[in-house]
């Protein structure tokens, strides 16, 4: 979930190449693959925290619901 040792925030070899030709001049390359927090821990987008935050808790709410109906 934070950016480290496998670097996948870093866009594929193929990317970087295909960058370098003149291709995906419209990209945003500080939002690639990216992973949840920065190494200080900051999320990267506050908003994606929040829409994880939000799924998570209404599948813990549909998991409470099914397990009060059995």
């Amino acid at each position: 979930l934070v950016a480290g040792k496998y670097q996948t925030y870093e866009p594929i070899e193929g990317v970087w190449q295909g960058y370098e030709k003149g291709e995906y001049q419209d990209w945003d390359f500080r939002i690639w693959m990216h992973d949840l927090f920065r190494p200080s821990l900051r999320p990267y987008d506050p908003k994606e925290i929040d829409v994880i935050k939000r799924v998570c808790k209404m599948a813990d709410d549909k998991w409470k619901r099914r397990a009060n109906v059995n």
